[in-house]
């Protein structure tokens, strides 16, 4: 079992807190990196970041992704 630490008010703490990420340039400029644009895309996107997306929905939508970028 995984156990997660959590910040004051009970929320969990984020994995990745503290450390840099890169910037938008430099994302864009690694190799066999593409950014959809595409309407049906954005939708799919924006369903799977949502905190409220169920474990089911979530990976049909990881694989329904895929599937659009393959």
């Amino acid at each position: 079992m995984v156990e997660t630490s959590t910040q004051s008010g009970g929320r969990p703490s984020l994995p990745m807190a503290g450390v840099p990420q890169p910037t938008r340039e430099e994302v864009l400029n690694l190799p066999r990196v593409h950014i959809s644009s595409h309407p049906v895309m954005a939708h799919k996107m924006t369903a799977l970041r949502d905190k409220n997306t169920q474990p089911p929905e979530f990976y049909r939508l990881v694989k329904e992704i895929g599937a659009l970028l393959a």
